[in-house]
């Protein structure tokens, strides 16, 4: 029985009866918001648990990405100067490179996205494929574009098909 704070208890019974209803309800008030708050806590954990997205809660279930990197094999004695470097793990090896351009072929993904993914792990992609030899066999100054599939649960990209330059990017020099 729900009392509000300035109603009197009515009893059939004697007075002490009465006093006895009262205390409960009053008890029962006190006890209800601890008892709602017991049933809403574990809610409220799992949806603390849950709630933060991060890059890779974008991701849904891990499949693969169809992303175009343009990059560049750095000189030995290149000043980076506020380049984005990229490290791509082939086989045992690692690789340095300086990421001229890159970009996704998705609605939802970004590029950014994918970086912010990536960008604490060495390697940042692990490459594989029937073109990585042209990325070992790349030559200071040169530029490649790289057409791959990302797969985000283990940073793999798989290439799909390479072009010496900056691909559709690149200007025309005949028309």
């Amino acid at each position: 029985m729900l009392v509000s704070p300035g109603a009197r208890l009515e009893s059939g019974g004697t007075g002490e009866s009465g006093s006895r209803d009262g205390a409960a309800s009053l008890q029962c008030q006190r006890e209800c918001p601890a008892r709602v708050m017991v049933r809403l806590l574990p809610w409220l954990a799992a949806l603390a648990i849950l709630a933060p997205t991060s890059a890779r809660a974008q991701f849904g279930l891990g499949l693969p990405i169809n992303t175009t990197l343009v990059i560049s094999k750095p000189a030995s004695t290149q000043i980076y100067a506020g380049q984005q470097i990229v490290t791509i793990g082939v086989g045992a090896k690692q690789y340095k490179f300086v990421l001229n351009d890159a970009y996704v072929d998705n609605d939802r993904i970004r590029w950014p996205d994918i970086w912010e993914l990536v960008r604490v792990h060495r390697p940042n992609f692990v490459m594989q494929g029937p073109h990585t030899e042209e990325i070992e066999q790349l030559a200071p100054g040169e530029m490649l574009t790289v057409k791959a599939m990302f797969a985000p649960l283990d940073r793999t990209i798989e290439v799909v098909f390479t072009q010496p330059g900056r691909g559709p990017l690149e200007p025309k020099t005949r028309y």
